[in-house]
């Protein structure tokens, strides 16, 4: 699968630069997000997750705009 970075949020996040939320874009037609994995187990309780998905917590600033970007 290749995959084409759209959007990358520096902000406090990611001291480092390296490891901030991203969205990228697939050759499949899907998108690939990079954020913080969910742990507390209370939001996780109210989430359906299946075999090999994994929830992460994105800034909203990441999605802004997206519908736009994809047309």
């Amino acid at each position: 699968m290749k995959v084409t970075t759209i959007r990358i949020i520096r902000d406090d996040s990611c001291g480092d630069g390296d490891t901030c939320p991203t969205l990228a874009r697939t050759d499949r037609g899907t998108y690939v997000v990079v954020g913080q994995a969910v742990t507390d187990t209370e939001a996780l309780g109210g989430l359906r997750i299946g075999p090999g998905e994994l929830a992460v917590e994105v800034p909203p600033a990441l999605l802004r705009g997206v519908a736009a970007d994809a047309q």
